[in-house]
C-alpha cells in the first residue's frame, strides 16, 4: 500500500471517543495495534499521519486483513466487508484531521462535513 502524504492541510491530535488514549498536542502517539491479544505494538510517533502510515505498512501487510486489532476498539474484532473499509476505520484511531476550514481554522477528517455545515447552517 502506498504511503499517504500530507495534503498540506492542518492535522489535529485532539481526543475522540475512538481514540481513548490519544495524548495532547506535542506528545507522542502510541501504536495500540495488538496483533497478539494483550500485546500492543506501542511504537511511538510524533505525527498522526506517521502513525497511520505505520499501520498500513506494518500491520496491514496481509491483503486479506479486514479486522481492526486496536486495543479497546468498539468493533470487537468483527471483520469489515472489505480491506479498504478497515483501513478507513483506522483513521478514527490516529485522529488525523486533514482538512482545515479557511474561515474558522477548525480541522475535520472529511471536507464535505464542514461544507454541509456551512451551506445548511447546521451547528
Amino acid at each position: 500500500m502506498p504511503r499517504v502524504e500530507d495534503p498540506g492541510h492542518l492535522a489535529s491530535t485532539e481526543s475522540s471517543p475512538n481514540a481513548p488514549s490519544a495524548p495532547g498536542p506535542g506528545k507522542p502517539l502510541p501504536c495500540l495495534w495488538a496483533a497478539d491479544p494483550g500485546t500492543p505494538c506501542l511504537r511511538l510517533f510524533n505525527d498522526p499521519l506517521e502513525l497511520y502510515n505505520h499501520l498500513t505498512e506494518a500491520h496491514f501487510v496481509d491483503e486479506s486483513e479486514t479486522v481492526c486489532r486496536w486495543v479497546s476498539c468498539n468493533t470487537n474484532l468483527r471483520p469489515f466487508a472489505k480491506r479498504d473499509m478497515a483501513l478507513s476505520h483506522c483513521w478514527s484511531h490516529v485522529n488525523y484531521k486533514a482538512f482545515a476550514c479557511p474561515i474558522c481554522g477548525t480541522t475535520f477528517k472529511w471536507y464535505v462535513m464542514h461544507t454541509f455545515m456551512i451551506l445548511f447552517r447546521v451547528s
